[in-house]
């Protein structure tokens, strides 16, 4: 573990404050829709749609207007997740560390190893939180997405750390 912080505290200041601000926002986003959803489902198993089945139409309606909102929060954090990208790179590329790569050795491997590293790593909370919530819920079907982005959050991160971060 001790490795693990080194490699965090010789990241720039610019770059982990990103970082943190996609995981702060992931989280909050995460809990917030579970818990309206959480609602939602219950009002329409237990109140709407018991009796009411206009209502219960009405919260239809609701939850696609729910679904986009949400589409627009994640949309807004893939946007929070390219600003991190940018403030790695950026920082990078001012250190000049010698055996790093630099504006003019970057290739495309060297941006899709950072992008998915940081997408595995920003996501590994929400992801992690949301299994449990999957096998409760019995959807198989994202089941394996799920932890695809839980093992890239494991394991490239480290990759990626040892290629990018000088210590």
């Amino acid at each position: 573990m001790s490795t693990v912080k080194q490699y965090w505290y010789a990241l720039g200041d610019a770059p982990r404050a990103a970082i943190k601000k996609v995981i702060r926002f992931q989280i909050v986003l995460f809990v917030a829709t579970t818990v309206v959803f959480g609602l939602l489902a219950y009002s329409v198993l237990h109140g709407a749609g018991a009796d009411d089945p206009v209502g219960a139409l009405g919260l239809v309606g609701f939850t696609w207007l729910l679904v986009v909102v949400v589409l627009g929060f994640c949309v807004y954090g893939l946007v929070l997740v390219s600003r991190a990208y940018r403030a790695v790179k950026s920082w990078l590329f001012d250190l000049e560390a010698p055996g790093y790569p630099t504006k003019e050795t970057w290739s495309r491997q060297d941006g899709l190893l950072l992008g998915f590293a940081l997408l595995g790593f920003t996501g590994l909370p929400v992801e992690t939180a949301g299994l449990p919530l999957l096998i409760f819920l019995q959807d198989w079907s994202s089941l394996p997405g799920t932890i695809l982005w839980i093992a890239l959050g494991i394991v490239l991160p480290p990759i990626a750390a040892r290629r990018f971060i000088p210590l």
